[in-house]
């Protein structure tokens, strides 16, 4: 490549940078140029810090992240009106603000500090988290800030709210909504997601504050994986972002007056069997947990695709071929099935959904061999077919 051909690469790769750059600058979602590189980096567009060195360039991208943090700060919804269900709403959006934000004093602002207050949680990640009197609430807030002390804008405003819900009596009061966060523009990610909150608050001096706090997080619709969450009849609910995009393509589902099913009739009626074998689980006062997991034979030696029938606190979703729900099944597998390395290796790939040959091809080794290895592994669980393979490795956890 010559030198001038050279040049006009780097010229147009500089464009692409710096363009992305002032757009995240400009979208209110960072407080500053370094935050902004960071999001860059996280881009793969690790060359970024090479054109963003200039002090007058990091300089003016400050100013641009303040003043546009400042305007989503300004525009945040709910902030109008003076009756209780306006007031309340108003602790509530800014107490949320407050804590992307990483501001400790207006957010304890929005909270009973007694001994009554009590914080239930829970997360997929961590699982149930109780907090009783605000002396303990709030030295953990205090704890998780200074751990994390960098504001993020982007979790601040943009969020939507569903199935608001606020009763009034007296000076009680209780509300309920879904929290939803925007990040359909951030790749992999899988969090926050969409939260059900319920709080009680209390009024005090003409102030609406929160005495319990309480929500659950499934980090719900924050994958790259297709989720629709559905009611027993199959009936759609709502759907992530990454479900709407594939319905956009061509693929194998299909929507019969809003309700879910897949195209094939074979593979319909497995997902209509998993359906069924989870409702049957959720009877009694507490839900039950599971997820069922339909493999798809695609034929043709092409890889074999899998849906996921999912029950959890309550909720009834499906997901196609979620990577992170896929892996974790297979490591709980491989152990069960004393796989080797390799062989963990090599059935990972072919759950991922790669061919054969692919998967050698990444491993470094010969197709020849991988066949063999596969073989070992079709001994180990006793199969003979790789969604069969597929099948039982993912039955393994199935009851958790």
């Amino acid at each position: 490549m010559s030198i001038f051909a050279r040049h006009d690469l780097d010229q147009e790769r500089q464009a692409v940078v710096m363009h992305r750059a002032w757009e995240l600058a400009m979208s209110g979602h960072h407080k500053d140029a370094s935050a902004v590189l960071a999001r860059l980096h996280s881009e793969k567009l690790d060359d970024a810090q090479h054109w963003l060195d200039a002090k007058y360039i990091r300089t003016k991208m400050d100013e641009v992240c303040i003043l546009a943090a400042a305007a989503r700060m300004r525009s945040i919804p709910g902030l109008r009106g003076s009756g209780d269900a306006d007031l309340i709403w108003q602790t509530l959006v800014i107490e949320n603000a407050a804590w992307w934000m990483r501001d400790f004093d207006t957010y304890a602002s929005c909270f009973l500090r007694s001994p009554r207050f009590k914080f239930h949680a829970w997360v997929r990640e961590e699982g149930m988290t109780i907090r009783v009197g605000w002396d303990s609430f709030a030295k953990r807030t205090r704890e998780d800030i200074a751990r994390d002390p960098i504001p993020n804008p982007y979790f601040a405003f943009e969020n939507t709210i569903e199935n608001r819900n606020i009763n009034v009596i007296g000076d009680m009061a209780w509300c309920t909504y879904n929290l939803v966060y925007q990040t359909a523009d951030l790749p992999g990610y899988r969090g926050p997601g969409r939260e059900d909150d319920v709080r009680v608050l209390e009024r005090h001096d003409g102030k609406w504050l929160t005495a319990f706090y309480g929500f659950f997080n499934l980090n719900f619709g924050q994958t790259d994986a297709p989720l629709w969450e559905i009611d027993h009849a199959r009936a759609v609910m709502w759907q992530n972002p990454a479900a709407k995009i594939y319905l956009a393509g061509e693929n194998d589902v299909m929507m019969r007056a809003g309700r879910f099913h897949l195209r094939d009739h074979q593979a319909d009626e497995k997902l209509a069997e998993a359906i069924a074998k989870i409702i049957d689980l959720d009877y009694g006062f507490l839900s039950r947990r599971r997820s069922v997991p339909v493999v798809v034979d695609a034929g043709y030696d092409l890889p074999a695709s899998v849906w996921w029938v999912i029950a959890e606190n309550g909720k009834l979703t499906i997901s196609f071929n979620d990577q992170p729900l896929l892996l974790a099944r297979l490591d709980t597998a491989s152990k069960a099935f004393a796989l080797s390395p390799a062989q963990h290796r090599l059935t990972s790939a072919l759950v991922e959904g790669m061919q054969l040959n692919d998967a050698a091809e990444r491993e470094g080794v010969s197709l020849s061999t991988a066949k063999t290895q596969l073989q070992r592994v079709f001994d180990k669980v006793g199969v003979r077919t790789q969604p069969a393979l597929i099948r039982a490795l993912l039955a393994v956890t199935e009851r958790n």
